[in-house]
């Protein structure tokens, strides 16, 4: 909880009026002094604006069930929004088009996403692909952009600040991907040559 609250600049103080606590009870539980009930666990989860995974996860730590029902993509449920995403991603063509989860993780994806993975280092398109590895990654598309270190900083800072915001190991390990590799882009002829290959500048924001 002191992670997650910090990370959004909210103080003790004002966690517990909108919690509808006291301070020195919050103070307890983030020392580990004190457990929570569920009804003030779940209160504590939502006044900080953690999203609907994260409060699961902070009443899992607490020891009660997730408050929040979670279904995979292929669940009867969602088949609008798998048809909805299906119509989005054809509407790209003839450009490639991806849905990511918030890790990464690839979900979805039209028939040009070859054009992302032509060359590619063997590791990076077996599933489950990871289109924030794949992207900058300089054996997959970071050696085809020509501005690789401003798009590569963007995407790691933008992972970092996740990363603080909301705690998770996975985020951690993406953001230091980048050091281990030594650099961002790969030397001349990482990928191979390919007719669907196009070099290309990713535009800054603003």
């Amino acid at each position: 909880m002191l992670r997650r609250r910090t990370a959004r600049r909210v103080s003790q103080p004002e966690l517990a009026s909108r919690a509808g606590t006291t301070q020195r009870y919050v103070s307890f539980i983030e020392r580990g002094r004190s457990m929570p009930g569920r009804a003030i666990a779940i209160r504590l989860a939502e006044s900080p604006g953690l999203t609907l995974r994260e409060r699961n996860s902070l009443l899992s730590e607490a020891g009660y069930a997730p408050a929040f029902a979670e279904s995979p993509l292929d669940a009867v449920a969602l088949r609008p929004v798998r048809e909805a995403l299906h119509t989005i991603l054809a509407g790209h063509l003839p450009y490639p088009a991806v849905v990511a989860g918030p890790r990464g993780e690839l979900v979805a994806a039209n028939a040009a996403f070859e054009v992302h993975t032509e060359g590619a280092a063997a590791e990076l398109p077996v599933p489950p692909v990871n289109v924030l590895r794949l992207a900058p990654h300089p054996r997959g598309m970071g050696s085809r952009v020509v501005n690789l270190d401003t798009w590569g900083q963007h995407i790691v800072e933008s992972l970092r600040a996740r990363a603080v915001r909301s705690p998770d190991p996975l985020l951690d390990a993406l953001v230091g991907e980048p050091a281990r590799t030594g650099r961002w882009a790969g030397p001349a002829g990482t990928v191979s040559a390919s007719p669907y290959r196009r070099d290309c500048a990713v535009p800054r924001a603003g």
